[in-house]
C-alpha cells in the first residue's frame, strides 16, 4: 500500500530535526508494522494552487493508494506587499475541489487534514516572513471551507479523520 500526503511546511516535516513531523512518524510506524509507505510531498509554503499542478503526477508516480492532503494555513495568509490573501477563499474553494477530482483518478481514498491550530499573536506576522500575516478569523474560514466540501456532495470523505457523509 502506498500513501502520498500533499501539504505544506507541517506535512514536510520542518522543524522537526530530530524526527521529521507527522509523515515521518506515519511511514515509520506503517512500514515496520505491514510495509506501507508513506510518502511526504509536502513543500514548506506550499499552498492549493500548486498543489493541483503536481498532484497527479506524483501520485501516478507513487501508486497511490491513500491520498491525504494537509494544505490551507498558507493560502490563508495575508500577504501585506500584495494586500490580499495569498489564495483567495473563492479560488481556495475551487482548489480543493479539482485536488480532490485529480486525487479521484487514483483511488477513492482521499483525506483532507484540517488547518492547523494557531496562535495568531505569533503569526501578526510570522517572524520568519515580515510579509506573511495569519489570523485565526481567516484560518477558521478556510478551514470550514475544506470540512463543508467534504460533506457536499454524494461522496464520502474525511476531514480531520471522519467520514463526513450527508446521507
Amino acid at each position: 500500500m502506498n500513501i502520498c500526503i500533499f501539504g505544506d511546511s507541517i506535512a514536510w516535516g520542518a522543524n522537526d530535526f530530530e524526527y521529521g513531523g507527522w509523515p515521518a512518524h506515519l511511514r515509520n510506524y506503517l512500514y515496520q508494522k505491514n510495509g506501507t509507505k508513506v510518502y511526504a510531498l509536502g513543500i514548506s509554503g506550499d499552498v492549493t494552487t500548486e498543489a493541483v499542478k503536481r498532484i497527479a503526477s506524483e501520485s501516478e508516480a507513487r501508486e497511490a493508494d491513500i491520498i491525504i492532503i494537509a494544505l490551507g494555513i498558507n493560502d490563508s495568509a495575508w500577504l501585506k506587499s500584495k494586500e490580499e490573501r495569498w489564495t483567495p477563499l473563492e479560488e481556495f474553494k475551487q482548489n480543493i475541489a479539482l485536488l480532490y477530482e485529480k486525487a479521484r483518478m487514483f483511488t477513492d481514498k482521499i483525506f483532507f487534514i484540517g488547518l492547523t491550530p494557531i496562535d495568531e499573536t505569533k503569526l501578526q506576522p510570522a517572524p520568519w516572513a515580515p510579509d506573511y500575516f495569519v489570523d485565526a478569523k481567516t484560518k477558521n474560514e478556510y478551514n470550514e471551507a475544506i470540512r463543508a466540501f467534504c460533506k457536499g456532495g454524494k461522496r464520502p470523505l474525511y476531514f480531520n479523520g471522519r467520514c463526513i457523509d450527508d446521507g
